[in-house]
């Protein structure tokens, strides 16, 4: 599949990597993370979020794993995203999205993404979904545009 897709650079960054390199800027537009939401990728999705430059879409396939107690770390955040500012239009969230982490990062991604136009989020459960979408109704948005689609 990757080999007839252009302009397509798959990556594996390791904790490593993130903690003893300095961070480079990317030109990526488009980004698809698939991920299971533990705390020590925390650090490298900020960072590449805070990273990269020309980003306007966003995908984020969530795994089943462990919760990572990161509520804490989306708020306790404290530098600026310039590029999530005024870059991101998509986001597209899919999997295990009912997790508390993962609606943590959704809040934090509405409540900094400028220009956002649209999030997806796809979940297969629908016992909560009635409550899901009434928490996601009431998460500040910093872009009056945004639209959310549940499906």
């Amino acid at each position: 599949m990757l080999s007839s897709a252009h302009n397509v650079c798959p990556m594996v960054l390791t904790k490593w990597e993130l903690t003893n390199q300095p961070c480079p800027s990317f030109a990526w537009k488009y980004v698809t993370l698939q991920l299971r939401l533990i705390k020590w990728y925390l650090p490298g999705i900020s960072s590449l979020l805070r990273n990269s430059h020309f980003l306007e879409r966003l995908a984020i396939y969530v795994y089943p794993g462990r919760a990572c107690q990161s509520r804490v770390y989306w708020c306790s955040v404290d530098s600026t995203f310039p590029y999530l500012e005024d870059q991101l239009k998509h986001v597209k969230i899919y999997g295990y999205v009912l997790e508390p982490d993962v609606i943590e990062l959704i809040e934090f991604l509405l409540k900094n993404a400028q220009i956002l136009e649209k999030m997806e989020i796809s979940t297969k459960k629908t016992l909560q979904r009635t409550e899901f979408s009434q928490k996601l109704l009431s998460f500040p948005r910093a872009s009056t545009r945004a639209v959310i689609h549940l499906g």
